[in-house]
């Protein structure tokens, strides 16, 4: 068995995906389709905090006049970086930093 075949059963087997759709329930898919938009949130929210801590560390770094340019150097938009940072203040700052490799992890939070 190939790895793209090992993936394919193992999705089969935790999801019901390939199997005959009278087995699973609307019901069952709705309670899986909770589960995973919840863990998006928690996922989403949790990148936004680390990468608004990051801007702000990055902020008192930069020099003065600097950081737009510095912005549009690393990809971000002026007001993505705000609203991150503002994500951070809000939801994050007084909490400890995770360490990357958590925040890489595919374990359910």
């Amino acid at each position: 068995m190939n790895e793209n075949e090992f993936e394919g059963k193992c999705l089969a087997e935790q999801f019901g995906v390939g199997t005959p759709p009278a087995v699973r329930s609307l019901d069952t898919v709705e309670a899986e389709l909770r589960i995973i938009q919840n863990q998006a949130q928690r996922a989403v929210l949790g990148y936004a905090i680390e990468a608004g801590q990051r801007l702000e560390e990055a902020k008192a770094m930069v020099n003065h006049g600097e950081w737009g340019g510095w912005l549009k150097k690393m990809g971000y938009a002026k007001s993505t970086a705000q609203n991150l940072m503002r994500i951070y203040r809000e939801f994050g700052a007084n909490q400890q930093s995770l360490p990357y490799n958590c925040l890489v992890t595919n374990k359910p939070l």
